[in-house]
């Protein structure tokens, strides 16, 4: 929206407004924000908690708290895996650490063999925006 026009400085007052009129109103674009899902706020939930956490660790916690990640893990395309738990880690990267990587919610740091993952600033902040989540779960 754009004022048709402006009390001058002389004329401005206390009681007077700033601006008169309607000149043009435009409208803004909109644009998609896509928060994290509720399975990927509790496993930040996690993280935050217990940090810094394996991708072992995370796989047992997900087969407790995320429903969609227990049921992916029963699909068909791991039982033909020849080591079931690939299928869970690849379906841990996949579900959850890809995504909170991308959103730079966490860090995953090779330690050795294995990795060990922790939260960052901003999981911290995206966790106190999301923490409404948990409480429908």
């Amino acid at each position: 929206m754009r004022a048709e026009g402006y009390t001058s400085d002389d004329e401005a007052e206390d009681d007077l407004p700033v601006s008169f009129g309607m000149a043009a109103m435009a409208e803004l674009p909109t644009y998609p924000i896509d928060g994290p899902s509720p399975q990927e706020i509790a496993m930040l939930q996690y993280i935050a908690d217990e940090e810094p956490v394996a991708k072992k660790q995370l796989i047992r916690r997900a087969r407790e708290v995320v429903d969609r990640f227990r049921r992916n893990a029963e699909d068909k395309e791991i039982e033909q895996d020849s080591d079931p738990h690939m299928g869970e880690y690849r379906l841990l990267d996949t579900h959850i650490l890809d995504p909170l990587t991308e959103r730079e919610c966490i860090e995953v740091d090779e330690v050795g063999r294995s990795k060990e993952i922790s939260i960052t600033e901003e999981g911290l902040n995206t966790l106190r925006a999301f923490e409404y989540l948990l409480q429908d779960e």
